[in-house]
């Protein structure tokens, strides 16, 4: 894999931790003004524990370093927990209730689930490769000496290791099912 898309891969996960970030703090405004004392100190506790945990997990990633990866997939994994409990509450709610959050309730379920799907990209072993050493192999890409190296599916973005000496026409990438090869007819 190309240097550039491994740093915009990196960049992407900062922004996104970012983006969780704000969007958490939207939130919790909305809670404190609209929940009972209980739920309320729920949203404080969130706040709390996400927000300072997030900022370091953004300015250590930004500056690369060492423990940024483990800071990065605990954002990630308590974030996207956050949104998916959050996100039932308001779709229970709605539903015995007859409040109006059912929308956003599943929306962020959806949030949630999106941001856990991160974690495992944060865990794969040639991005904390890259992360930790930035060295690139001869390919162009990072390898692990194996003839293994790290490519993206075209279609969704997901770090693959692969041995590009052995890809076939028939390839799929295994989270969404797309060709990874592609060749022209002439």
């Amino acid at each position: 894999m190309p240097r550039g898309r491994m740093e915009q891969l990196h960049r992407h996960l900062i922004r996104f931790i970012a983006l969780d970030l704000i969007i958490i703090a939207v939130i919790v405004v909305s809670l404190l003004s609209s929940w009972s004392a209980s739920q309320k100190i729920f949203a404080l506790i969130l706040s709390v524990i996400l927000f300072p945990l997030g900022i370091a997990t953004v300015v250590s990633m930004f500056k690369r370093t060492h423990y940024g990866i483990i800071l990065g997939i605990s954002s990630l994994s308590l974030i996207g927990s956050a949104f998916l409990l959050i996100g039932l509450i308001w779709v229970w709610g709605s539903m015995t209730q007859g409040d109006s959050g059912f929308l956003q309730g599943l929306l962020l379920l959806l949030l949630g689930a999106v941001t856990l799907r991160r974690v495992p990209t944060m865990r794969n072993p040639v991005y904390t490769q890259w992360y930790g050493s930035d060295a690139l192999g001869d390919s162009g890409g990072l390898t692990n000496g194996s003839g293994e190296m790290l490519a993206t599916c075209p279609g969704c973005s997901s770090i693959l290791a692969i041995y590009p000496s052995r890809m076939t026409p028939g390839d799929r990438c295994p989270s969404c099912n797309s060709k990874l090869v592609f060749y022209e007819e002439e």
